[in-house]
């Protein structure tokens, strides 16, 4: 990992998990220089003081320039929107926000993690 990694987070469909915050929190606290970006859909609510006091970007899910790969899968999936409120198309989609989010941010080395899987290393350790 090189000295110009970032952490990407995305949370898709509804408003931002308590739990995100915690995570977040720790992720912080252990590499407080690295850039931490969110992407979440237009409608979910956040805590923008939570969000303010870490330093993390959020950016609109419907505001970034759509990969093909992005296009492709929102042209061809056939996930239900339905089933748990969206859960296998906002858990598989996600990926694909984060791949549009690259390519128009123009990101080299990043770091996804799961919202509920904590950091307990600070990422140049981990190089």
């Amino acid at each position: 990992m090189s000295a110009g990694i970032s952490v990407v987070q995305a949370h898709l469909g509804g408003d931002a998990p308590a739990h995100l915050y915690a995570q977040l929190a720790q992720t912080r606290l252990l590499n407080p220089d690295v850039p931490i970006y969110l992407i979440l859909s237009a409608g979910a609510s956040f805590d923008a003081e939570a969000i303010d006091r870490l330093g993390v970007v959020v950016v609109r899910k419907e505001g970034l320039a759509l990969c093909e790969n992005h296009r492709r899968f929102l042209r061809r999936n056939r996930l239900d929107k339905r089933f748990w409120g969206g859960f296998w198309l906002y858990s598989s989609e996600r990926f694909l926000a984060i791949e549009s989010f690259l390519e128009a941010c123009r990101l080299g080395d990043i770091v996804h993690m799961e919202n509920d899987v904590m950091l307990y290393a600070r990422l140049e350790e981990l190089a």
